[in-house]
């Protein structure tokens, strides 16, 4: 019988599924906070960030942790860069 290999192992045991489903969950939140903050004339990316975020979570859920917690990482990361550019438009805006 064939040993199967890690990307043979993840094809027949739907690896991914969880961290691809909680990544499009996410990224429909952040889909939200896009709306809301265009309602103030603010142009962010919440949809990437979310789903970078829930995809960590996906991973974490699918005991791979080293995936996880990289994703929630860049995610939290993208998140503090979104609000400081936030922050930097509401002040252009205010200066103008």
């Amino acid at each position: 019988m064939k040993e199967l290999n890690s990307q043979e192992m993840e094809m027949v045991s739907a690896a991914g599924l969880i961290s691809n489903l909680t990544g499009s969950v996410f990224k429909l939140f952040g889909g939200v906070i896009d709306a809301g903050t265009s309602l103030f004339g603010l142009k962010t990316d919440a949809q990437s960030v979310g789903a970078k975020m829930g995809t960590g979570v996906g991973h974490i859920v699918e005991f791979d942790f080293v995936k996880g917690f990289t994703e929630i990482a860049c995610g939290i990361y993208g998140a503090i860069e979104l609000s400081i550019d936030a922050v930097n438009q509401i002040k252009a805006k205010q200066s103008a």
